[in-house]
């Protein structure tokens, strides 16, 4: 079956269905309740036409690709139980932080969803990622720890991105390595990319705070 792409507010949305209302397109992006919302087709670098919810859009027609999504009203979120108005329904981990007056290097945010279901923003990589807001969401703010990586089971604190595999050597057994001996280097609870593997002479790996190293050497024959 076919599917057709297109993006909402810069986020990739996918349909199985060749034509579509406004309020279907709101409703796939996950924009409710759709009344709420001002759909909007980008036309040119400068331009955009209003969709309306009854008006059908047919996805194989050049040039629909980019919708915005846009509030009619203003929203009320919270950040540790203070409340925020927003005339935006997606924002950043980091500019939540930023409007309530934090910094993403030493705070971190969850937000508590349906059911009690709490999801974190505590990687890198998430300090930037676009997460939709409705009237009500709630966040909390969560200290960082500092970032350490443990190395055959001792704890070191580790504030750079990456470590190679000479770093973690140097951390298991000191800088005055033995050149009659070879080492080998495995790890678990890494980034989610890949959370487990080895890490060759010469290579490096992303840090995760708490990443577990666990270096071994084998004297030559």
């Amino acid at each position: 079956m076919q599917k057709y792409s297109i993006k909402v507010n810069r986020e990739t949305i996918i349909s199985e269905k060749q034509i579509l209302t406004g309020q279907e397109i709101l409703e796939i992006a996950g924009l409710s309740p759709v009344e709420d919302y001002e759909l909007l087709l980008k036309t040119n670098e400068k331009g955009y036409e209003p969709i309306q919810l009854t008006e059908t859009v047919n996805l194989t027609l050049p040039g629909l690709e980019n919708f915005s999504a846009k509030l009619y009203k203003t929203i009320n979120i919270f950040i540790e139980d203070v409340k925020y108005e927003l005339d935006e329904c997606y924002s950043t981990p980091n500019d939540l932080l930023n409007l309530a007056g934090y910094n993403n290097k030493s705070y971190y945010l969850t937000q508590i969803k349906n059911r009690g279901v709490e999801i974190g923003y505590q990687e890198n990589n998430d300090a930037n990622h676009k997460i939709q807001l409705k009237n009500g969401s709630k966040f909390y703010l969560h200290i960082r720890e500092e970032q350490c990586v443990i190395v055959n089971t001792s704890p070191y604190v580790w504030l750079k991105s990456t470590i190679s595999f000479e770093e973690v050597i140097n951390l298991a057994f000191g800088t005055a390595t033995n050149v009659n001996s070879t080492y080998t280097v495995t790890y678990v609870k890494g980034i989610k990319e890949k959370p487990s593997g080895s890490i060759v002479k010469g290579g490096t790996v992303s840090v995760k705070h708490k990443m577990i190293f666990d270096a071994s050497l084998t004297n030559k024959s």
